[in-house]
């Protein structure tokens, strides 16, 4: 997300945080990497992971998507650290978190729906994350090109945002059965406390919009901008963390009147 907003700013691409882009993209191999290791450990019987048992998995479309996004990932971080290709990076990235909305619950609940809607959650999550971060950066380096950066990631943050409530919605509807489950079980809970974090960012989002971004020319308007993004950045973290959490806890079992009306046929 950063990286797009960096390569997409015109003439102001020139203020990319490049050590900061690739720490990034570094540090997001190296967690997907070892995600995979640990997941491969946890699924093993004996915790054991012999050469058969390893070539089994992989054969698997879950085992294919996992490696898939891992080999992806790295070659982000060379696309970014050692080819000094930006825009290829940048494709590769996105491909790979595309990849990521095979995972977890989408893989076995109505695939052909929910994978795509999570890989939009997860794209429109990352280019929120990343204007926040490219607004912060901005700030720092040159006041004029925060006066226009600011207008333009409030623009594409709303377009963002609009798709992670729909998609965030489809998904919801789709794991669970009723709004009641929000409260009886803890995969409901999560999602619930996930929905309360993003009340709590669309507010500041709003807040930023309409009262900051309008008067962003003046200095005063720019400090409570770079304040209101940094609490942004700290809840939407806790969102993420949320997330990752509700990525593995089992959903709410399919109750009778969930599941689709049959037909008797006479004997």
């Amino acid at each position: 997300g950063l990286l797009f907003f960096g390569l997409t700013a015109g003439e102001r691409r020139t203020l990319i945080p490049g050590a900061t882009v690739t720490t990034l993209i570094a540090v997001g191999t190296l967690l997907l990497a070892a995600h995979a290791i640990a997941w491969v450990e946890h699924v093993s019987p004996t915790r054991e992971l012999t050469g058969s048992f390893i070539s089994s998995l992989l054969s698997s479309n879950v085992g294919r998507v996992e490696l898939a996004r891992v080999v992806l990932a790295v070659l982000t971080l060379w696309a970014i650290a050692l080819a000094r290709h930006r825009k290829i990076a940048l494709g590769l990235g996105m491909v790979c978190i595309a990849l990521s909305g095979a995972v977890g619950h989408p893989a076995a609940t109505h695939p052909f729906l929910a994978i795509p809607t999570k890989a939009v959650h997860l794209l429109s999550g990352s280019l929120w994350a990343g204007g926040l971060l490219w607004l912060l950066w901005v700030a720092r380096c040159d006041s004029k090109a925060c006066e226009i950066e600011a207008r333009r990631v409030s623009s594409i943050a709303l377009i963002a945002v609009i798709a992670i409530l729909l998609s965030g919605l489809i998904q919801t509807v789709l794991f669970l059965n009723t709004p009641s489950d929000l409260f009886r079980y803890d995969y409901g809970k999560l999602v619930f406390n996930k929905i309360v974090g993003l009340v709590i960012l669309i507010g500041l989002g709003i807040y930023n919009r309409f009262r900051l971004v309008p008067r962003v020319e003046s200095v005063d308007a720019q400090r409570k901008l770079s304040r209101s993004v940094k609490l942004e950045i700290a809840i939407m973290t806790v969102v993420i963390l949320i997330s990752g959490f509700l990525a593995y806890e089992p959903t709410p079992p399919v109750t009778q009147a969930a599941l689709p009306p049959t037909t008797e046929i006479a004997p």
